[in-house]
């Protein structure tokens, strides 16, 4: 496991048992797919060394990168390759290291996620305690009977004593009703 926006660090140790000198070039990683070995991930960059190890001798090489914080979480294949040539101008390439690992988001006590979190989960507790409150007022409250406006039934049921009377009058002749007993003449003016 390597934590994620951290330095990681690593020492490859190289031994010559052969009868020739060794040129170390570079030393590189990378973070590939883990179901595919071919599909790079994250490339990170290669160390040129440029070191020359003599038979019978050891060299040592400290390589360190950063892992990406979008890869926390995750599995990947790390994969460590050492590229060197001998004596004779041939070219070597080998894998010192190829495993999966995997990256690990730091604990680093509160983050956004986690501040929403906690708002959201104090509104939820804020809301249910408005809603109990609701519930328990309305429970202890005394109701008290609604009023319903019935109307009036006729002239009987109205209490008409504060309008003055010449307005009364003026009703009365208004509304007085007429009787239909003939029809209207009708008078046609078109000329």
């Amino acid at each position: 496991e390597f934590p994620a926006n951290e330095i990681v660090k690593f020492l490859v140790g190289f031994t010559n048992m052969g009868s020739q000198d060794f040129t170390i070039h570079s030393l590189e990683a990378s973070f590939r797919y883990p179901q595919d070995f071919q599909f790079y991930i994250q490339n990170f960059t290669a160390l040129p060394l440029s070191t020359l190890v003599q038979p019978q001798r050891q060299a040592s090489f400290e390589y360190s990168f950063i892992p990406a914080q979008p890869m926390a979480g995750r599995p990947f294949g790390l994969v460590i390759q050492l590229h060197y040539q001998d004596s004779e101008g041939n070219v070597f390439q080998t894998a010192v290291f190829n495993q999966t690992v995997t990256i690990t988001e730091l604990e680093e006590g509160l983050d956004g996620e986690t501040i929403f979190m906690y708002i959201f989960l104090s509104g939820l507790v804020v809301l249910f305690g408005f809603g109990l409150y609701q519930v328990l007022e309305a429970r202890t409250r005394k109701r008290v009977p609604v009023k319903v406006e019935t109307g009036t039934g006729g002239l009987n049921d109205v209490d008409i004593s504060w309008i003055p009377q010449e307005t009364l009058n003026v009703m009365s002749e208004y509304f007085s009703p007429v009787p239909m007993s003939s029809p209207v003449p009708v008078i046609n003016t078109m000329t």
